[in-house]
């Protein structure tokens, strides 16, 4: 009778009581769209290692330079995951940095997929396959495009833990983050095979962003569907006391000197 209630809410405190944890079906569709774009997000960081020679024959610069701005906002912005989902969220902020990743993928993409898509439907256009708007995008663009990404991967990295805790019961917590953690190294392995395969050449390196920016797309749109917030009932005693007594994270800064 009582399983509909919104025990995240003011009526915590009166029916902990009477109400048993727990667990739903949607905590692994909760762990599938965060492990996901956690492999996408590490995907696009190794995108061009395993074909740095096209890529620094396209634009000038290594592949290794690319990553490590990847990595320099990765760490920047490892500093903000936690005050930013304490204060807005779970969901809000895998949402967010869902599209964040998407627009950076397509910053990086631009519109190579539509010279993608007349080729695969055998069209030939002497505008689209000459003109340099259909082509790779600038470096700077390519740039930012990847920044965005480095800033967004952390809020898939870094809260792993916390969906654990807000899902998933005690005994299975280690379980589901080593999966979401193992994506990320699923994601590098990704790179490399895909990215070995597509990447050899200047129209494989268009085809190759232009399908990472569609699945990113996709994906962005699932999370924005389905991914939830909190159970409508705690996974775990431990979890439904934490609620009941208000207990929060505290800010970063001060977690730091404690």
């Amino acid at each position: 009778e009582d399983s509909s209630l919104e025990l995240t809410g003011p009526l915590l405190p009166q029916l902990d009581d009477k109400i048993k944890p727990q667990v739903y079906p949607q905590r692994w569709i909760q762990l599938s769209y965060l492990s996901m774009l956690a492999l996408l997000s590490d995907w696009i960081c190794f995108s061009t290692a395993a074909s740095p020679e096209t890529f620094e024959t396209s634009y000038g610069h290594s592949s290794a330079s690319l990553i490590d701005i990847f990595l320099f906002m990765n760490v920047a912005s490892c500093f903000c995951v936690t005050d930013v989902v304490e204060k807005y969220g779970l969901q809000r902020c895998i949402k967010m940095a869902s599209l964040l990743m998407a627009l950076g993928a397509w910053l990086r993409s631009g519109l190579g997929i539509i010279r993608t898509i007349t080729d695969f439907l055998g069209v030939e256009s002497g505008v689209v396959m000459e003109s340099p708007v259909f082509g790779l995008v600038s470096y700077p663009m390519f740039v930012a495009g990847t920044l965005m990404v480095g800033a967004a991967q952390p809020f898939f990295q870094c809260t792993p833990p916390l969906l654990s805790a807000h899902w998933f019961a005690s005994d299975e917590r280690a379980k589901s983050t080593a999966i979401a953690l193992n994506f990320n190294q699923i994601g590098i392995a990704t790179a490399f095979l895909i990215g070995g395969e597509m990447g050899n050449t200047l129209d494989g390196l268009l085809d190759y962003f232009s399908l990472i920016a569609v699945l990113c797309t996709i994906l962005s749109a699932g999370t924005f569907l389905h991914f939830q917030n909190l159970p409508p009932i705690p996974p775990s005693r431990d979890r439904m006391e934490k609620l009941q007594k208000g207990d929060s994270e505290p800010p970063f800064r001060r977690s730091v000197y404690m």
